[in-house]
């Protein structure tokens, strides 16, 4: 067989397992009430309160301190490696906020700023 044989083969058995493969089911918004109990974190939980530091229009938050969310636009995983470890002089939450409250933190800060707010990898 020849090299441009095996590119070709290669080339069409991608190609088929792209057009068999399951289509991904559309990703769901999260609901109203995870993304009000996020809020709810970033606004008065959270100690120290994440407004204290952060802008985020939709908290009414005008923090200086780190970076404003709106133009940063993490993703939710993004948020969830923030807020779990902490990063420069923010602190680690895991710990303070149970995984639960830390998911509804990340999903409500991606949603709310236009960026991806799956957690999976």
């Amino acid at each position: 067989m020849t090299h441009q044989t095996t590119i070709g083969r290669t080339v069409g058995f991608l190609a088929l397992a792209l057009i068999t493969a399951p289509a991904h089911a559309e990703a769901t918004e999260p609901d109203d009430a995870l993304l009000e109990e996020g809020r709810q974190i970033f606004v008065e939980l959270a100690e120290p309160q994440c407004a204290v530091c952060h802008a985020l229009s939709d908290a009414d938050a005008v923090g200086e301190i780190g970076p404003n969310l709106d133009d940063l636009q993490p993703s939710a995983q993004q948020v969830h490696a923030a807020v779990t470890g902490g990063v420069g002089v923010m602190p680690a939450y895991d710990g303070l906020l149970t995984q639960e409250q830390i998911d509804a933190l990340a999903v409500y800060v991606a949603q709310v700023t236009g960026a991806d707010t799956s957690l999976e990898d």
